[in-house]
Parts: structure tokens; sequence; C-alpha cells
């Protein structure tokens, strides 16, 4: 069985930066080099996040990637769900693939 944590999304922030004048969305859970599990826009993808100078990219597995949006919350532009696989032994794509096993 997978460990999970949630990441609850409406708790979200924009903080200033990014690309825009607007800033970008952040959270304190979101970090760099840790395996997460994402539902957007009701298809599910596992992969990390990598901070940019633009704000959050998700670059999942076999996805170029997703961006947390600066415009709009990111609820509202496709992400569902997200939740950090709390696994240690999954550091890999392959394992990483297991899990979307597992979820889905």
């Amino acid at each position: 069985m997978i460990e999970l944590k949630e990441v609850p999304l409406k708790e979200m922030k924009r903080v200033p930066g990014g690309s825009t004048r607007n800033g970008y969305y952040s959270h304190p859970l979101l970090k760099e080099e840790i395996f997460y599990l994402a539902k957007i826009d009701k298809r599910w993808y596992a992969g990390m996040f990598s901070k940019q100078w633009y704000g959050w990219n998700f670059r999942a597995v076999n996805v170029a990637g997703h961006q947390l949006s600066y415009g709009h919350h990111p609820t509202r532009d496709g992400w569902e769900e997200l939740y950090i696989i709390v696994d240690k032994s999954i550091k890999t794509y392959p394992l990483i693939l297991d899990v979307l096993k597992e979820v889905i």
C-alpha cells in the first residue's frame, strides 16, 4: 500500500514574483525532488515539481509538464487533487508508474 499525504489545493496562496505582476500560486508542502500524485482534468499523473522563474512546474511521467497557473487559482485550471507520495523507497520513474497503477 502506498502512503499519501494530501496537499490541500484550497490552501494554495498567491505569492509575489514569477513572470507576471500577479505572482504565482504556491503551498508550503510544495518542494523539489519529492514525488507527487496529481489529478488534473480528470486524469492522474505522478511526477515532481520544479521551481522555475515563472513559478512551479509539475513534470509528470511522459508529460511535458503542468504549470500551477499564475492567473487563476489552480482549481480553476483543472487541478483537482494533489498528494505527496510519502513512501521513501520510491525514487525512480519505474517505481512511480507502480503508484499510478495502484491508484487507478
